[in-house]
């Protein structure tokens, strides 16, 4: 029922401002009424995401695909389709931090976006951590007929390479990497300053490192001088 009210309010204004657009007698271009209704659109979407997040939030769990927890998240799924999905690679990457948080992400401050977040509201990325060109952060995953829906919470100074995947019910640490084209799958937490790799994901660097929360901060030259003989000595062992 959520879903089905979701569309019909979504679709069904969308389709009022078009007539409006066109009706009314607007001294305007075809493309600048284009652009309105994109932009009414786009607002439509905001609203309604957090009006449904409000009275129906989604819970985390697993879940038959015909139950109403499934119908929670698949409302905020078509919302998605018609908005971050449709949109998101017209926005340039400086735009991309706010963008997501319209739609709910839990984005600290200097967080860099290079890739899609699928479920904003199931998201959360410290100060100065990083998602990759082509990267992804699902907070659901299907399987056999179930829904798996969890949050992915992701550390300071963290970053998820290139066309990474980040499934739901993770947890990455401060200082932290998943490495480019790795999967990480659900329920596995990576600890501060592990570097992670592989499809699926495996620990490759186990952090030797527990005082160095913020890299390259303060002592820049000390911080250096530790961080690259941390390296060396880990390329040693492999």
């Amino acid at each position: 029922m959520i879903t089905l009210f979701t569309m019909i309010f979504l679709y069904g204004l969308d389709f009022l401002f078009i007539i409006l657009l066109v009706l009314l007698p607007f001294n305007i271009d075809i493309f600048t009424k284009c652009v309105i209704a994109m932009t009414l659109h786009i607002c439509n979407t905001i609203i309604l995401s957090k009006v449904i997040n409000n009275f129906f939030p989604i819970k985390f769990g697993k879940f038959s695909t015909s139950s109403s927890e499934y119908d929670r998240w698949r409302a905020q799924g078509i919302i998605a389709i018609s908005s971050t999905l449709l949109f998101d690679q017209f926005i340039p990457l400086w735009l991309k931090s706010f963008w997501f948080r319209l739609y709910g992400a839990n984005l600290s401050k200097n967080v860099v976006i290079g890739g899609r977040i699928i479920d904003p509201l199931l998201v959360t990325m410290s100060e100065n951590s990083g998602l990759g060109v082509e990267a992804m952060i699902l907070g659901h995953l299907i399987t056999n007929g179930q829904i798996t829906i969890g949050p992915v919470i992701i550390g300071k100074y963290s970053m998820v390479g290139a066309r990474a995947m980040v499934l739901p019910n993770t947890v990455i640490g401060d200082n932290a990497i998943v490495g480019a084209n790795s999967l990480l799958t659900s329920g596995k937490n990576i600890k501060d300053g592990e570097t992670w790799v592989g499809n699926p994901a495996k620990l490759l660097i186990k952090s030797s490192i527990q005082n160095l929360k913020k890299p390259f901060k303060g002592d820049k030259k000390n911080n250096l001088i530790k961080f690259n003989s941390f390296n060396k000595s880990k390329i040693k062992n492999f």
